[in-house]
């Protein structure tokens, strides 16, 4: 499923999360992607899919 995030902090190699639509926030792994992960900072609006419980962000929709 996909869904769309705002980036609250990044921890590392890790990143705090709050969906748009329900407000719930919860960590995820830094994208192995470089051209991803390069563009991830606080404030940014991300799309992640959530696949068998795994949720992964896959690309940056607004920096």
């Amino acid at each position: 499923m996909k869904k769309a995030a705002q980036v609250i902090a990044t921890l590392g190699d890790r990143v705090q999360l709050m969906d748009l639509e329900t407000y719930e926030t919860f960590e995820v792994e830094l994208p192995s992607e470089a051209d991803v992960a390069s563009k991830i900072r606080n404030g940014s609006e991300v799309e992640y899919w959530e696949v068998m419980g795994v949720r992964k962000i896959m690309r940056v929709l607004r920096v």
